[in-house]
């Protein structure tokens, strides 16, 4: 016969390796797209910026695929309706909801607020080229 001290004696050690298990990666595999509302400085290809001193503020379209993923790790490229293009590499912190992007002049942060949706937000300070700074955040969406 079981006793009440007996049962949890019994779930104490299950509940406690269920807590160590991994979180399973979030599949971000596929194409997301959103509009970023952005402050730029500078020249810049993705928002038709061409003076140095230039600010600007626009919504320009976003389109991202990601077309490689391993455990919390994932890579793809994004670009915007000019058709420029950025690759990226990406990783999720432990928690598995949120984490980084990186391209060749920037980082993103991101969180992801369901499964086909996700916020984020993108920075460099000097591009490589060294001629623009930008701010952006938006709201993206898995087609």
């Amino acid at each position: 016969m079981y006793t009440f001290r007996s049962m949890i004696a019994k779930l104490i050690p299950l509940s406690v390796l269920w807590l160590a298990m991994p979180a399973h990666a979030t599949d971000m595999i596929g194409t997301w797209v959103g509009v970023a509302s952005v402050a730029v400085i500078g020249p810049n290809p993705h928002h038709e910026t061409t003076e140095v001193d230039e600010v600007r503020f626009a919504n320009t379209e976003f389109t991202f695929i990601v077309d490689k993923q391993q455990g919390r790790n994932f890579s793809g490229y994004r670009f915007s309706k000019n058709g420029f293009k950025d690759n990226f590499v990406g990783a999720f912190r432990p928690n598995m909801k949120s984490g980084v992007i990186a391209d060749s002049d920037g980082t993103r942060t991101f969180d992801m607020v369901g499964d086909d949706l996700m916020e984020s937000c993108y920075t460099h300070t000097v591009a490589a080229s060294g001629r623009s700074t930008v701010a952006e955040c938006n709201e993206l969406k898995r087609q």
